[in-house]
């Protein structure tokens, strides 16, 4: 939407663009008219629905911002990006940063591992090597408040226009 000119900068609706009209809550963008659908309602992106979207798009490049910052790295310096969930294994991984979800990690190999959680659990259980490897981890661990942190805050903020801080998404 952001490369066909239906959202600005800002993931606001661009006024007069070709499926952008005036709904109840405000501006949205109609994906299927109700004719086409099983429901006979037509299905619609909202103005709210782009809210949270930006969001949690700022939200989770915010926090990785807030990473970078604390353990004083660039984009250049990762070199490993494992995305989880259902997220992880069907995104779109250029598009991800084109819209600013994640900064561009031009050195990093991506990789989905599902149920990341489910996939630890299940080692820690079947071998007491990984158990150790999983203990050393936890005990490794940094608990970061985000809400209360000044660098999130401004990584958030920077993160809530398309794609980003211009440092994360060259």
């Amino acid at each position: 939407m952001v490369a066909a000119g239906i959202l600005d900068f800002s993931g606001k609706f661009a006024e007069g663009k070709p499926g952008v009209r005036e709904g109840q809550g405000g501006p949205e963008y109609l994906l299927v008219q109700k004719e086409k659908t099983a429901t006979g309602r037509d299905i619609a992106i909202t103005s709210d629905d782009l809210a949270y979207l930006m969001d949690s798009k700022a939200a989770a490049c915010g926090a990785i911002g807030v990473l970078l910052k604390k353990y004083r790295l660039g984009t250049m310096d990762i070199r490993h990006v494992y995305l989880a969930g259902g997220f992880g294994e069907y995104a779109d991984r250029d598009r991800l940063t084109r819209f600013g979800i994640i900064p561009l990690f031009p050195g990093a190999e991506y990789r989905a591992i599902g149920n990341g959680s489910l996939g630890a659990s299940c080692a820690a259980l079947l071998s007491r090597k990984k158990r150790r490897e999983l203990e050393e981890v936890a005990r490794r661990m940094v608990y970061i408040d985000l809400l209360v942190d000044a660098d999130f805050i401004e990584e958030y903020t920077a993160a809530l226009y398309i794609p980003g801080k211009k440092e994360y998404f060259r």
